[in-house]
């Protein structure tokens, strides 16, 4: 299919690429994890689905952060607040006062820091399999440690953009297509033109250096949280920490990217449409679960896409029990700890071993 036009915000002397989908308001900033590339996103249907997915919600602006796809690369680790300020950039350029951000990952850095600086400019924040520290510490069990990150490093050095390399990634991330010859060969061409083998090294120091721990606290706006479902800890950790954040759950899937996934990727689109919906004004008390802190009913009925209402029932969304505390529906496959009053799963799926194997850049 023809990509949407491609137009470029200025952030300092860094031209940012962006494109726009659908139509508004709201509006929504889909802010992806390290790697991005505009043009060749629009060559895999997949991902197509996933863009398209969220425009049913709000129009999307959709970014290729700096150093990536489109935008003009970078030399040197990019701060996180400076990466933030794209956001703005972009949003300035295309004339959106106020947005949804919907990112995670490697990313989540930028949606938590940008909520925090323009609470005005924030509608509300979706960050999906979160990340907030990239080197592992005591009381961040589940990120790489320093070890681990030099091999890291020294396996992106030696094998970036080299098609064995980025096709054992591909397999890595996305299981359930790695075997279809297609997939990977837009994958091994959709990460050459994300990043080249230097902006990848730096990509993945900026990964490493991240920490926006102290910065949780100072979110204000409404934030739900979508846990990877095999690595809930870090979701958790993000949620206990948000003043008022909801948590949701995905159906099991296998790799990093839920639109691989055929139940993963409608059920995020359920989350998603629902709490814009939610933030919009356009759910009421009959079609929400009743919680302490919902806002008043405007009255008017919340309306979701028709091939969603299956779904959305299904999945019990959102969820208000207390920051940091699962949906009502996972209370019965989880114990409470004497320690917390948020559940907290069996051990087995909580150990940090278990979920060191989240998307490490890039």
């Amino acid at each position: 299919m023809r990509p949407p036009e491609v137009s470029y915000a200025r952030s300092g002397d860094v031209a940012i690429a962006y494109q726009i989908v659908g139509t508004g308001p709201p509006d929504l900033v889909f802010v992806r994890g390290t790697t991005g590339d505009l043009l060749s996103t629009w060559e895999q249907p997949l991902l197509v689905r996933h863009v398209e997915g969220l425009a049913e919600s709000a129009r999307v602006l959709m970014l290729d952060k700096r150093g990536t796809g489109l935008s003009d690369r970078v030399r040197e680790v990019q701060s996180i607040e400076t990466t933030m300020d794209d956001v703005r950039a972009v949003m300035d350029a295309a004339a959106s006062e106020r947005a949804v951000l919907w990112t995670g990952s490697t990313s989540t850095g930028i949606g938590v820091l940008f909520a925090a600086t323009y609470p005005e400019r924030c509608a509300g924040l979706i960050v999906f399999d979160p990340q907030v520290k990239g080197t592992r510490s005591t009381d961040y069990p589940w990120a790489p440690t320093e070890e681990e990150w030099r091999e890291e490093l020294a396996a992106v050095r030696a094998g970036w953009g080299e098609r064995g390399y980025l096709e054992d990634l591909a397999r890595q991330r996305a299981p359930e297509v790695a075997d279809d010859d297609d997939f990977r060969d837009w994958f091994v061409w959709h990460m050459r033109r994300s990043l080249s083998p230097g902006a990848a090294l730096t990509a993945s120091r900026a990964a490493m250096e991240l920490d926006v721990q102290d910065i949780l606290a100072a979110v204000r706006v409404p934030t739900l949280v979508i846990p990877h479902p095999a690595r809930p800890g870090p979701s958790h950790y993000i949620a206990a920490r948000i003043q008022g954040a909801e948590l949701a759950e995905l159906p099991p899937f296998r790799g990093i990217y839920t639109w691989a996934d055929d139940e993963a990727h409608e059920a995020a689109m359920a989350l998603t449409e629902r709490f814009v919906a939610q933030l919009s004004g356009r759910i009421d008390s009959s079609t929400r679960p009743a919680t302490a802190s919902s806002p008043p009913s405007t009255g008017r009925r919340e309306r979701l896409s028709p091939r969603r209402r299956s779904v959305t029932r299904s999945v019990r969304s959102i969820s208000r029990s207390g920051p940091g505390c699962t949906p009502a529906s996972a209370k019965s496959r989880t114990a409470r700890s004497p320690a917390s009053p948020c559940p907290s799963a069996p051990a087995s799926r909580h150990s940090p071993r278990r979920e060191r194997s989240w998307s490490r850049a890039p």
